[in-house]
């Protein structure tokens, strides 16, 4: 299976995250070290950690994200979200296997359905264009959800329904932490322009390129 480049984590049914284990497969994403600065960020946003918080995680996959806020904001009540059946039953499983459903509501659906106020937001969206997907790893395109990986054409897809959506959705003084493409800032900050929300940090990943945003909406 390593010979036909199979990830590792395919193989073992597990990715390690932040500071937990969880169960991965075909249907869903495995967890990425760079991903962990979303758990970072909100972090240093809510610096109260006892504080009653509401967060929607956009597109759960594992649920690793969705689990780890949940151990780290005590208090917080999340619901996270995908279109993908397959995804959910193991964001559920690993749900499970971590304790949290008292904490945590899954909902197979698209964002335009979700009406609730947030303080929080984090997404890892799919943000790869379509030329970028074609030429990805055989180890991405053989053996991850091409669902997880392609953004639309021009890889901007979720972004752009993102900046329409979600501000109508976010509390006063609330967060929004996403995910981009390497070479995605220019074009996101173009995006949220007229979103209503600002752009209070970027952070770089390990090797140095543009990762995260962190907006909050006043």
């Amino acid at each position: 299976r390593r010979l036909k480049e199979e990830p590792i984590a395919k193989i073992l049914n597990k990715k390690n995250f932040w500071k937990y284990e969880f169960y991965v497969n075909k249907h869903v994403l495995d967890p990425r070290p760079e991903s962990e600065l979303i758990i970072e960020e909100s972090i240093n946003c809510i610096k109260n950690k006892n504080q009653r918080i509401k967060i929607l995680d956009v597109g759960s996959g594992t649920g690793c994200l969705s689990i780890c806020l949940s151990k780290e904001f005590k208090n917080s009540k999340i619901i996270c979200i995908d279109i993908s059946k397959k995804a959910l039953e193991v964001t559920k499983k690993n749900i499970l296997l971590h304790k949290c459903q008292d904490k945590i509501e899954i909902k197979q659906t698209e964002i335009s359905s979700i009406d609730d106020k947030f303080d929080l937001i984090v997404s890892n969206p799919p943000y790869l264009s379509l030329s970028e997907y074609q030429n990805s790893e055989n180890n991405i395109k053989n053996f991850e959800p091409k669902i997880a990986f392609l953004g639309g054409n021009d890889g901007l897809k979720f972004y752009k329904i993102f900046s329409k959506k979600l501000p109508k959705i976010m509390k006063k003084n609330s967060y929004l932490i996403l995910e981009i493409g390497e070479n995605q800032y220019l074009d996101c900050l173009k995006i949220f322009v007229n979103s209503g929300l600002k752009l209070i940090k970027k952070t770089k990943d390990l090797q140095k390129k543009d990762r995260i945003l962190v907006f909050s909406k006043i």
